[in-house]
């Protein structure tokens, strides 16, 4: 289960940036780092970009509460737009055609794992 976070401001010199990795290896979860941008100078901000990796759901929400106490924001995904197919064996015109890496759809303000992945797949709900 995974949710990408943002932190913004001076989170290198104010210890934001240590203590959000910190609380993410305290709790047992995983992170990747999306993107970076450390200000240049003392008046520049840094801004993080961060996917939260949990096992549970009831981790991935007891974290997200405490990123939330640190600062952070919940980066929104927009819901998943379905459109009907109009017969069998064929993909509206500007469908998603999926790929070989694993794939999750947001649906219902949750995240849905595509089942039975493959490359140059049509998702079918």
């Amino acid at each position: 289960m995974k949710r990408r976070f943002i932190s913004e401001g001076h989170i290198i010199d104010s210890g934001i940036f240590a203590g959000i990795l910190n609380l993410i290896a305290q709790e047992g979860a995983g992170y990747d780092i999306v993107s970076f941008e450390v200000g240049r100078t003392h008046v520049n901000t840094s801004r993080l970009e961060i996917d939260l990796i949990c096992d549970t759901p009831e981790q991935l929400n007891n974290l997200t509460k405490k990123l939330v106490q640190q600062g952070c924001y919940e980066k929104s995904a927009g819901e998943a737009l379905l459109k009907p197919a109009e017969k069998d064996a064929c993909a509206p015109e500007d469908f998603y055609s999926t790929t070989n890496h694993r794939t999750e759809v947001y649906m219902n303000r949750e995240w849905h794992p595509v089942s039975d992945q493959r490359m140059d797949g049509v998702i079918v709900y």
